[in-house]
């Protein structure tokens, strides 16, 4: 098979199919997950294996959808998202806090053969065992029923949130009439930029502030004066949802959610010692 043919079709994708398949998906998944509570096996390969197949077939399916949503913006796609990420949350919070299948890795991971399996494989069950004490599996019934509530809460509004920021950076977009402003830039962004003023019934070229569009013109335009208006922009943009600076905003969706825990993560990289 060819690296060509592993990649996601994305023109292939019916969106009017999504929310049947991944149901399908989850009670195939669901089925497999009981099996495996009921299993006495304590193997790695019979116990650990299924699962991450599963979840490998579930994840296969829905990076794609997940994707689409971040890079083609529309309200049925949004609706649609929102809905099957609801159910994946929900599933996942079921996975890990089951009991029966948390005791059967339990029992492999406290096995002889355990020793004999290698480091990733024992990571995996680790990182498994792990997760399911995140998830509440050693809570009561009720305490299960609310942390399920509140991740359910909390999904909402961190999608609201990603919607929101899309919608603000969709919102501003810079309209340039003169050629000599493209002066440095490639030509494939400035025929983007063409193709984005006419979907804007314009003249001249378009640039938003989304990547595409954003980082090739701040890095190859000659003209300062339009660099400093978007970076302008951006921080009213920031500013307008309450951060200090850009780089504020733009963390609170990565793992290192500080701008000050950022630079010393970088300067460590670059072993630099942080000031």
């Amino acid at each position: 098979m060819s690296q060509t043919a592993l990649l996601p079709q994305f023109s292939s994708i019916d969106l009017t199919t999504v929310e049947s398949i991944l149901d399908h998906l989850i009670a195939k998944n669901r089925a497999i997950i009981s099996r495996l509570g009921k299993s006495e096996s304590s193997q790695w390969d019979l116990v650990m294996l299924p699962l991450i197949e599963a979840n490998d077939a579930l994840d296969r399916f829905w990076s794609p959808i997940s994707h689409l949503n971040c890079v083609s913006d529309s309200t049925t796609l949004r609706a649609l998202y929102q809905a099957c990420h609801q159910k994946l949350v929900a599933f996942n919070t079921e996975v890990a806090q089951n009991e029966a299948l948390f005791h059967t890795f339990e029992r492999a991971s406290n096995a002889p053969g355990f020793a004999r399996l290698s480091i990733s494989q024992q990571q995996s069950l680790l990182h498994a065992l792990r997760d399911f004490h995140l998830s509440g599996v050693d809570l009561t019934a009720d305490n299960k029923k609310t942390f399920r509530k509140l991740q359910e809460t909390l999904v909402n509004l961190q999608t609201k949130f990603s919607q929101n920021i899309l919608d603000a950076t969709s919102y501003w977009y810079l309209h340039v009439v003169d050629s000599k402003d493209l002066i440095g830039l490639p030509e494939s962004v400035i025929r983007q930029a063409r193709s984005k003023a006419m979907e804007e019934s314009l003249s001249g070229w378009v640039f938003t502030l989304q990547a595409s569009s954003y980082i090739p013109f701040m890095q190859h335009a000659s003209s300062r004066v339009l660099r400093q208006k978007i970076l302008d922009t951006r921080q009213q943009l920031a500013s307008l949802l309450g951060y200090k600076q850009y780089a504020d905003l733009a963390l609170q969706t990565r793992m290192v959610e500080i701008l000050t825990k950022f630079w010393a993560f970088l300067m460590n990289c670059c072993g630099i010692p942080n000031q």
